[in-house]
């Protein structure tokens, strides 16, 4: 097993340098990578700019439903406000903190859904006047016209503002069929498992093609080889507030 994983890895190797700045990725590189181990054809009648581009988008998406794209968004609060507005991006909440400067440290926000109640706890919103927020829940979200909102509970009733970092999973980019210079915003060390789960996405659509059934395997084994590294690599780099 560990020959084939090294075997993988080394057919990885020229996969992995795309660009030579993980900020210029566009749409047009992506593309080309994609049509590259498709046989190296600019053009294809049968898989035409907009088709690679449809794929190309859904893996980015994909990746970003794995939690690939993280970001923060810094939220600062005010006097009895308990609703604040997320970013346009944001996905799924991973995390939120309340910055504290007198230690320079940050202090955990512990989940609460609104219709939670228990014999720990009161009802969202029936706590005593507090100097902090303790706790948060995250509503809105999957429409893109409402967007998400984080409630924060109990209501800081302190006239002094706090900041709240609001870590989250982002949506990718979507790059669309026109503007071809379009950036991503794929971290660099994903691009690979892009454009091979794109790749995998049109040869699926042309398996009547014979020669198909004998590269699809290989690109899957390739993009699983792939997919365990990013695994490991955001495991090892998950960052807990609270350490």
């Amino acid at each position: 097993m560990k020959k084939i994983l090294a075997v993988l890895l080394l057919l990885l190797i020229p996969t992995i340098v795309y660009s030579a700045d993980q900020d210029t990725v566009t749409q047009k590189d992506l593309r080309g990578y994609v049509r590259n181990y498709l046989g190296g054809n600019a053009t294809s009648s049968f898989w035409t700019d907009d088709i690679v581009d449809d794929f190309v988008n859904l893996a980015c998406r994909e990746y970003a439903m794995l939690g690939g794209i993280q970001k923060i968004d810094t939220i600062t609060t005010t006097n009895a406000v308990r609703q604040y507005a997320l970013n346009s991006d944001f996905l799924r909440v991973l995390g939120v903190t309340r910055y504290i400067p007198s230690t320079k440290r940050e202090q955990t926000l512990k989940f609460r859904a609104m219709r939670s109640v228990d014999n720990l706890h009161k009802a969202y919103g029936q706590d005593d006047d507090q100097d902090y927020s303790f706790y948060y829940s995250i509503v809105g979200g999957g429409d893109s016209h409402s967007g998400s909102y984080l409630m924060l509970d109990p209501t800081e009733e302190e006239t002094t503002t706090d900041s709240i970092f609001v870590y989250y999973n982002a949506q990718a980019t979507w790059l669309g069929n026109v503007a071809a210079d379009t950036i991503t915003n794929i971290p660099y060390s994903a691009i690979p498992l892009v454009v091979l789960s794109a790749t995998r996405s049109c040869m699926i659509m042309n398996r009547e093609d014979q020669s198909i059934g004998v590269v699809l395997p290989i690109v899957n084994s390739m993009y699983q080889a792939y997919f365990e590294l990013l695994v490991k690599q955001q495991s090892d780099l998950d960052y807990n507030p609270e350490n």
